[in-house]
C-alpha cells in the first residue's frame, strides 16, 4: 500500500476576484500516476500550479508528505516539486546549458556525470551541443523533463 503525497482539505483559490478552484477534498498517492480531466476552465492547471508549489491557496489546508504547507516554506517545496509545462521556456544556449543552470544554482557537485546520466535516461545525448531554441515540440519537452529529473 503506497503513502499519501498530497492531500487538500477544503481548497478554494481565486484569480483576482474569480474563484478558479473549489475543492473539498482530494489525496494524491506517493509514487501512482493520476490524471486531471475536466472541462477547460475548471481549474486543472491552477491545481497543477498549487501541487508545484507556484501558487498558494487561498483558503483550506494543504499536506505534502505529512507536512502541513506553510507559506514561508515553499521555496525548500518548489525545490522539491518540478512542473512540467505544456509549452516549456527554455533559455538562450544549448541542451546541456539549460539542463545544468539548475545544477549550477543550487551549487550541486558533480554536474557533468548527473547531466550525461539524465541525457542517456531520456535519449537525447545526440541532441545536448543543439541550441535549445532550435528544438521540435517533443525534444522541448524531454529537455524540459531532464532539467527537472537532473535535479
Amino acid at each position: 500500500m503506497s503513502s499519501v503525497c498530497y492531500q487538500l482539505h477544503n481548497i478554494q483559490f481565486y484569480y483576482a476576484q474569480q474563484l478558479a478552484l473549489s475543492l473539498e477534498n482530494l489525496s494524491i498517492a506517493d509514487g501512482k500516476m493520476t490524471a486531471l480531466l475536466g472541462d477547460n476552465g475548471s481549474g486543472k492547471s491552477t491545481l497543477l500550479n498549487i501541487l508545484a508549489f507556484l501558487n498558494v491557496v487561498d483558503s483550506g489546508e494543504l499536506v505534502y508528505k505529512s507536512q502541513p504547507v506553510k507559506a514561508s516554506k515553499l521555496i525548500n517545496l518548489r525545490r522539491r516539486v518540478g512542473l512540467l509545462p505544456q509549452k516549456p521556456f527554455m533559455l538562450k544556449g544549448t541542451v546541456y546549458d539549460n539542463i545544468n543552470l539548475g545544477l549550477t544554482l543550487q551549487g550541486k557537485k558533480q554536474r557533468t556525470q548527473k547531466i550525461k546520466q539524465v541525457l542517456q535516461r531520456l535519449d537525447i545525448t545526440a541532441i545536448a551541443k543543439q541550441q535549445a531554441n532550435l528544438l521540435s515540440g517533443g525534444q522541448l519537452q524531454k529537455v524540459a523533463l531532464a532539467r527537472i529529473l537532473v535535479l
